[in-house]
């Protein structure tokens, strides 16, 4: 093997217990490599920028592994970039900032904002986002314990339109805002099954709750829709709501986990540091909470399985 090229990239800011911040496309058609760009260092910093272009902490760089050049610089985030993500065929970027409140989809080599989703309102460290195959959705799993799936539909310019009947309406948000209504990562009351009438009263209580939230987004839409041309652009994406299509809760806390989607059955695997693995049943039409189907002890000798 021969030494091609050298590409000067950020220190991983949390050293060697996590992997660096990088992806590259499996597509040998589309064969690019996302990584953050550099930044100056601290002895660089008294001097005058050299350009109206110079590097941010959350830009990304496109680099083309064809004819070993930068294709294209992406003003992804304000804050640092935590996590980037390649799809199959090379063609879709997503990246996270260290909020990891927000999502975002871009094109590649165009670097256009196709999508833009929000994970949660609270703040939390990104371990995973993963398309599935055919790049209709995007899984997201971070250090809070709910793993969210979002639905990549069909977009026009830089907008995003709501796709299928989930649990949430599709928009653009900035970093720094939150939608009108939390998320699950900040919705603290979940309603569980009990015995006797105890059960039917619980679930009567979710179904008018969830019924509320849905009015609720799409009066919120639909208010923000008719006021957003009056707004500036970073004002409009700050209003409008996002939520995800579907969702899961993992039966433990505290544990790294890796997320990813099967591509034959509408299926979510996740793996945690904690030696367990599950898979989950999601719904492609109605989207909501997704049904654990298996749960695998991959550390002890007696593998523990639900079904």
């Amino acid at each position: 093997m021969r030494l091609q090229h050298v590409i000067e990239t950020t220190p991983n800011p949390e050293g060697s217990l996590y992997s660096a911040i990088v992806a590259l496309s499996p597509s040998a058609d589309n064969s690019f490599l996302a990584y953050p760009s550099p930044v100056p260092s601290p002895a660089s910093l008294d001097k005058p920028p050299s350009s109206a272009s110079s590097s941010q902490a959350g830009d990304v760089i496109l680099f083309s592994t064809r004819s070993l050049t930068v294709a294209n610089v992406i003003q992804a985030h304000k804050s640092p970039i935590s996590f980037l993500s390649i799809n199959s065929t090379g063609t879709l970027l997503a990246t996270a900032s260290d909020k990891g409140t927000v999502i975002r989809v871009w094109s590649i080599p165009g670097a256009e904002k196709l999508y833009q989703f929000r994970r949660g309102t609270r703040e939390a460290k990104i371990y995973s986002i993963n398309f599935n195959a055919v790049s209709t959705l995007l899984a997201v799993s971070s250090a809070h314990d709910t793993v969210h799936i979002f639905k990549l539909g069909l977009h026009k310019g830089g907008s995003v339109s709501g796709s299928g009947s989930g649990s949430g309406v599709h928009g653009s948000e900035g970093d720094s805002m939150g939608a009108g209504g939390s998320t699950r990562d900040s919705e603290e009351v979940s309603v569980q099954g009990s015995d006797g009438g105890f059960e039917f009263v619980g679930k009567e209580k979710h179904n008018i709750s969830s019924s509320l939230r849905r009015r609720s987004l799409h009066l919120t839409k639909n208010f923000t829709s008719s006021v957003g041309g009056y707004l500036p652009n970073t004002l409009t994406e700050m209003w409008e709501p996002s939520r995800d299509f579907a969702f899961l809760r993992l039966p433990t806390s505290g544990a790294r986990c890796i997320v990813a989607l099967s591509p034959s059955l509408p299926q979510v695997m996740v793996i945690s540091s904690d030696g367990y693995f599950y898979t989950y049943h999601i719904d492609l039409e109605q989207g909501g909470e997704c049904s654990l189907q298996k749960q695998y002890g991959l550390v002890d000798s007696h593998d523990e399985l639900n079904d």
